[in-house]
């Protein structure tokens, strides 16, 4: 994630290969990390990396169902600047 903040950061300078350079080196920063710190193979890195994010998904998503049932007044705001209606 910091990559591709950084390269937000560098648009000005190299514009917008940063963005592809962040996108290509992101991924592969991500799976080293996995395999250094569980100490395997590039493929079972893919594979953590892969069961972490559909445990994500899954989690937020049970995490916004009990919210949604514990909280059903709480006023969500539209998170568009412009509203969808006008468009």
């Amino acid at each position: 994630m910091s990559i591709v903040i950084g390269s937000l950061l560098l648009i000005d300078r190299i514009g917008i290969a940063s963005i592809l350079l962040a996108l290509i080196v992101a991924p592969i920063a991500w799976l080293w990390v996995y395999k250094h710190m569980f100490n395997t193979g590039w493929l079972r890195a893919l594979g953590i990396t892969v069961l972490s994010f559909i445990l994500f998904i899954v989690l937020a998503w049970i995490v916004s169902v009990i919210l949604g049932i514990a909280l059903p007044d709480v006023y969500i705001p539209n998170p568009t600047p412009i509203p969808l209606h006008n468009i």
